[in-house]
């Protein structure tokens, strides 16, 4: 599940700069970011939760009234940063 496979793609905004693929799991496949989890969407919402690998793991859900990705994204790995 944990093995990328490496998509070659611009992710434009969103926080992947080289994002990969696991088995139903998104990552970044040089690991910048230390997490790995899934974006998706439903009517007008949007919902990301992903799990950051550091000394104190967490795991972080956003749920928004949206249908950008990009930004559930970069709120879930804001609220990652110290």
């Amino acid at each position: 599940m944990l093995s990328p496979f490496v998509l070659n793609i611009d992710a434009g905004n969103r926080p992947w700069k080289n994002p990969a693929v696991g088995l139903g799991l998104m990552m970044d496949s040089n690991n910048n970011v230390h997490s790995w989890g899934h974006t998706g969407q439903g009517p007008e919402s949007t919902i990301a939760i992903y799990h950051f690998k550091k000394q104190e793991p967490m795991t972080v859900a956003i749920f928004e009234e949206t249908t950008d990705m990009a930004f559930v994204e970069n709120e879930a790995v804001g609220l990652e940063l110290p």
